[in-house]
């Protein structure tokens, strides 16, 4: 990935489409929450970068 800002996607934890979060920059990574655009429900989003550079979404639901 080396272009910024990058636009990460993984499943709605909730409803199952598509969730969009933009990392701004390569060390922005952390874990915050996004509200899912389609069902509005909260998804705990983690963000990280693997031993070989690659970036990471994980999405859980959040309360």
């Amino acid at each position: 990935m080396s272009q910024w800002p990058a636009v990460l996607r993984a499943p709605c934890p909730w409803c199952g489409e598509t969730m969009e979060v933009i990392l701004d920059r390569p060390d922005d990574t952390a874990t915050r929450v996004e509200d899912c655009a389609v069902c509005c429900h909260p998804a705990q989003a983690s963000i990280s970068a693997g031993p070989d550079g690659a970036i990471r979404l994980d999405l859980e639901p959040a309360d």
